[in-house]
């Protein structure tokens, strides 16, 4: 009867023991760590995949285009996405209407995927310094995960909890089939860390 009281007694601290490791587990693996992020948008084709009229310095402005391939831009990789920003207050920046501009940044700023079913499922929203940067993300989503916010800490750029790098270059102009119109085209890169 002892041999099977003490059986029991080491069975109840082995399952206890094993429930704590798997709940410590399930806790690691939804903790929020950083994850290295390279973006890099080509809005320097033919229409639809360029900046058409608008310019980087353009108050509003919209442009579309396709992402490259790499495996640090997670669900971004090889896919559609508009890029807009705009001015603070402006009534067109309804994306960004729930948060305040930070200070030392200028505009604010989205990219988000456009294809298909996966319109809007993943996204940043971030606040601007121009001309190139950096990208002070606020609000996102990638992989399903919630972006969490950086520091905006302009003198952190590119490292973990800092802001984003954004690199914007200007390319030659489009020119349309058929001696169409011309569009005005960029190309546009964010380096870094996000924490999701």
């Amino acid at each position: 009867m002892r041999h099977k009281a003490l059986l029991f007694i080491v069975l109840a601290v082995v399952s206890a023991a094993f429930t704590a490791s798997a709940a410590q587990s399930r806790t690691t693996r939804t903790t929020a760590e950083f994850h290295e992020f390279l973006l890099h948008v080509n809005s320097d084709r033919q229409i639809p995949y360029n900046c058409q009229t608008f310019t980087w310095y353009s108050p509003w402005a919209e442009c579309s285009g396709r992402t490259a391939g790499s495996g640090y831009s997670h669900s971004m990789s090889e896919t559609l996405v508009r890029v807009r920003w705009c001015l603070p207050h402006d009534q067109l920046c309804d994306f960004a209407a729930r948060h305040t501009m930070p200070h030392g940044y200028v505009r604010w700023m989205l990219i988000y995927n456009w294809e298909g079913s996966n319109t809007k499922t993943n996204y940043l929203i971030g606040a601007v310094q121009m001309p190139n940067g950096p990208f002070h993300v606020v609000e996102g989503r990638i992989n399903g995960q919630t972006i969490h916010p950086d520091s905006g800490n302009q003198n952190r750029i590119g490292t973990e909890g800092g802001p984003l790098a954004l690199l914007v270059a200007e390319r030659p102009r489009v020119t349309e089939p058929g001696n169409g119109p011309t569009s005005n085209a960029y190309t546009f890169g964010l380096v870094g860390w996000l924490k999701f």
